[in-house]
């Protein structure tokens, strides 16, 4: 595959790279030379050039910063397309690619929620209907068949499809290895507020009955009977009104962190009140990487509590590789346009970094805290976004807790879900 283009910018090489080489599996070469050109498949020009297949460049590529206007979404069949023009392909797609995963739109001034996040309505793949879909994985699939039709033999293959459940450990426990004062204070507060349910629960626990929150067997047999991988994310942070996880001194933690790490990937989760703060996030990783006893390299922000450029930077800044915070906490889909793995480029810096960006596709409390969905309703949900991602390939990854499939409070029935999830 060649690529001609007289201006090979950072932008242009990263978005090549994530088209091509992590969409499509192909090798590539971009080139500059004229000399080259009239070989090439894909020109990127102002104007056409002999044979190849004509992309025509709005700008983007070749611009800094985030100054470049909101571009416009054309409808066609159904389908969305970002930076349209009057070529045969009908938009610059390498624009379009780079807008999306690049996360050009929460660079821009705009409001944030309450927990200081890019808010999922400020977002134009949610105002525009294309949020439930991998729209950047369909624009390169457009590509790659637009290609085809001028040149025959040309192949291509899509990512394979495989599905990961990932599993916020916020409350490891509901009672067990809490400090004497905080489950007196709970006891009283179950007491006052009639939890009586709860408080049932509380003495069976005392009687020597198994804390409600220990889920993981059940998690971990149920991945293994659908061959789907398993990744955890520790909360190890100081106590605090949005981080009351179990502390990593007890020692029910610490067999905790050491039985995970045993049979799956174990990661952390900074917390809540370590957002902005690069000291905090380091120590924490200590603690996960005390609690396993193996380096930490994977990451997901409690809250969902990432800020483009500055989470991904501090991330790398205490050797994170991976983070899987791409999503959003209010409604179901693709932030990023993606199902796969890419890397995360900074508009700030105007360079590819080496953090590796994982998007999920839906959350538990998504479907029922947020959206107040029944089972039912969240299975439908569930089955389209696995049927999509089967359909462009990737990895189906969903957020669930511990405590969410505990079959306790509102979430008795949930476990039907996930394991629909896994067997859909």
């Amino acid at each position: 595959m060649i690529i001609y283009t007289p201006h090979i910018t950072p932008r242009f090489s990263y978005t090549c790279e994530v088209i091509f080489r992590y969409i499509l599996n192909l090798d590539y070469k971009i080139t500059r030379e004229e000399s080259e050109a009239s070989s090439a498949h894909i020109s990127y020009t102002l104007a056409p050039v002999a044979k190849a297949s004509w992309i025509k460049p709005c700008g983007l590529m070749e611009d800094s910063g985030v100054s470049f206007p909101h571009p416009e979404v054309r409808i066609e069949r159904d389908r969305h397309f970002l930076f349209s023009d009057d070529t045969p392909l009908g938009f610059d797609v390498f624009s379009a690619v780079f807008w999306m995963i690049s996360r050009y739109e929460e660079y821009a001034p705009s409001s944030l929620d309450e927990h200081g996040r890019f808010h999922v309505g400020n977002a134009l793949a949610y105002q525009k209907g294309f949020l439930n879909y991998p729209v950047v994985q369909f624009w390169t699939k457009y590509l790659a068949e637009f290609i085809q039709k001028i040149y025959p033999d040309f192949r291509f293959s899509l990512p394979p499809f495989k599905q990961t459940v990932t599993v916020d450990v916020d409350h490891a426990f509901a009672f067990r290895g809490k400090p004497i004062k905080r489950q007196i204070a709970a006891t009283f507060r179950d007491l006052v507020t009639f939890k009586w349910g709860w408080l049932i629960k509380r003495i069976e626990f005392y009687s020597g009955k198994r804390d409600p929150f220990a889920s993981y067997d059940y998690i971990h047999k149920t991945c293994a009977k659908h061959q789907a991988d398993e990744i955890y994310f520790l909360l190890a942070g100081n106590y605090g009104s949005y981080d009351k996880n179990v502390p990593c001194t007890s020692q029910c933690m610490q067999e905790l962190g050491k039985k995970l790490a045993s049979y799956a990937q174990v990661g952390m989760h900074p917390s809540y009140g370590s957002y902005g703060n690069l000291a905090q996030i380091a120590e924490e990783k200590k603690r996960i990487e005390f609690l396993t006893a193996k380096e930490v390299f994977q990451s997901r922000q409690h809250f969902l509590r990432f800020t483009f450029p500055q989470t991904a930077e501090q991330l790398l800044k205490v050797n994170i590789r991976e983070d899987f915070s791409l999503g959003f906490a209010d409604a179901s889909g693709f932030r990023a346009g993606m199902a796969i793995s890419f890397p995360f480029y900074n508009l700030h810096t105007e360079s590819k970094t080496d953090l590796l960006l994982t998007p999920f596709s839906y959350m538990d409390g998504t479907l029922n805290e947020h959206q107040k969905l029944t089972t039912l309703e969240a299975k439908e949900v569930v089955t389209q976004l696995k049927n999509t991602v089967r359909e462009f390939g990737g990895n189906f990854i969903s957020i669930w807790h511990n405590h969410s499939l505990s079959e306790t409070q509102h979430w008795k029935g949930w476990r039907r879900v996930f394991e629909h999830s896994l067997n859909v």
